[in-house]
């Protein structure tokens, strides 16, 4: 048996069908379980809205814990020239660099590392165009007028206590229990470059949902978006993530995606020559590669394991990953 708040189509589907038997509560239970959850358009907030609504002040002002979520770490993740407009980029990889707690730029290869400065002009006034976790935590603190603990992987939470604390989804984990919980930008979760990325952000809110508790408790979300009419957040408000789970499917389904397909990712030093060996069998398609990684469809996992056994292994690490969830 298996349990959950809001199960993915992975665990209740297998190569495009059902299996098992789905339980679920009455729609009046269900209702009642959920926490209210408050969507907030940013889009007609004022200036600097976007970041933190106004909207926001009376809930981390009130009774706590209040929890923030926000999936960025460090202090910025992304800088622009205030004089020139140019991006702060690495010069060996050409991504945008990071800033750390100490103030410098910061590579994410680990290549580079330098001053406040921008390198097209010179200029050390740099804007924020995407805030991380210790930033935003500053502004927390002035909005709420009291001190704000930050939780991420590297900053576990011990024996510390607060009436705010933001982090990322690492936060909801790590706290027992909260009075709120804000997700400060859902769109990174709703928009990540991922198929699974509807759902997982679904997951967000019920784990979300079960820190609060349920709305007869006082238990409420609040979101922070640009697209409030997503099907996560109109399933999330009527307390139904059924009604989610059946248009996910239905796009799953038209766009050949798992679980009506199988899939594969192929990576390691070795995984070049890995693909060369399984070539183009008959009910596969490999794509890539892609960042070192090569990803293989096939209609089914029986097709997809019986050519992945058939390839000799060349010399070297492989990795294979079935059904990846990150892609």
């Amino acid at each position: 048996m298996l349990s959950a708040p809001s199960p993915s189509l992975d665990a209740s589907w297998r190569d495009g069908q059902p299996w098992g038997e789905l339980i679920t509560l009455s729609r009046n239970e269900e209702r009642a379980a959920w926490p209210i959850v408050d969507v907030i358009d940013v889009r007609r907030e004022g200036p600097g809205g976007a970041r933190l609504s106004a909207r926001l002040v009376p809930v981390l002002r009130g009774a706590g814990p209040v929890v923030c979520v926000l999936n960025r770490t460090g202090r910025a993740r992304l800088l622009a020239c205030a004089a020139c407009g140019e991006l702060a980029r690495c010069e060996r990889h050409r991504i945008p660099l990071t800033q750390d707690d100490a103030g410098l730029l910061v590579c994410p290869q680990g290549d580079e590392t330098r001053p406040a400065v921008c390198a097209h002009c010179g200029s050390t006034s740099l804007r924020n165009l995407r805030q991380g976790v210790a930033r935003v935590r500053e502004e927390l603190e002035a909005l709420a007028m009291r001190p704000v603990i930050e939780v991420t992987a590297a900053h576990v939470l011990r024996d510390a206590r607060a009436d705010v604390y933001i982090g990322t989804e690492a936060v909801l984990h790590q706290v027992d229990h909260a009075k709120a919980v804000i997700f400060l930008d859902f769109d990174q979760e709703l928009l990540a470059p991922r198929a699974r990325a509807s759902e997982q952000a679904m997951t967000l809110l019920t784990r979300a949902a079960r820190l609060v508790g349920p709305r007869a408790d006082g238990g409420r979300i609040l979101v922070q978006t640009r697209w409030p009419r997503h099907d996560v957040l109109d399933a999330a408000q009527r307390a139904d993530p059924g009604r989610f789970a059946e248009r996910e499917r239905g796009r799953r389904r038209e766009l050949a995606l798992p679980p009506f397909v199988a899939q594969a990712l192929i990576s390691g030093s070795a995984g070049a020559e890995y693909v060369v060996r399984l070539g183009h069998p008959l009910g596969l398609t490999v794509q890539g590669p892609s960042n070192a990684q090569w990803l293989v469809t096939a209609a089914d996992h029986h097709t997809l394991c019986d050519a992945l056994a058939m390839v000799e292994r060349p010399p070297g690490r492989v990795r294979i990953e079935v059904d990846p969830l990150r892609i």
